[in-house]
């Protein structure tokens, strides 16, 4: 979906770096720092692009879901890249990933 791709790229999210598989620290960075926005945006792109057989709540709420999984990495990886993390720190990274799993 060209509309996809564009929301991506004005969050530098470039097509190079995700395009077959490959997304690059950056890329990912810059994604989960722009989570919310960039859901808002794919949520429209979904609700316009989507066919009479899909309900508007399954779209909301998969993309709600995806918001959330963003949010869960970037807590962790927020966590993980402390040069010395306290014992606060580790649990608050696991319980993240923990979540993530579920």
């Amino acid at each position: 979906m060209a509309e996809v791709e564009q929301l991506l790229e004005s969050f530098t999210v470039s097509n190079a770096a995700y395009h077959g598989g490959k997304f690059n620290g950056v890329c990912c960075q810059r994604l989960v720092a722009n989570a919310k926005v960039i859901s808002d945006g794919l949520q429209k792109i979904l609700l316009s692009k989507k066919d009479e057989s899909c309900e508007n709540d399954t779209v909301q709420d998969k993309v709600s879901k995806l918001e959330v999984l963003l949010a869960l990495i970037d807590a962790a990886f927020a966590y993980l890249n402390t040069d010395h993390p306290t014992e606060d720190e580790k649990k608050k990274a696991k319980e993240s990933f923990v979540a993530l799993m579920h």
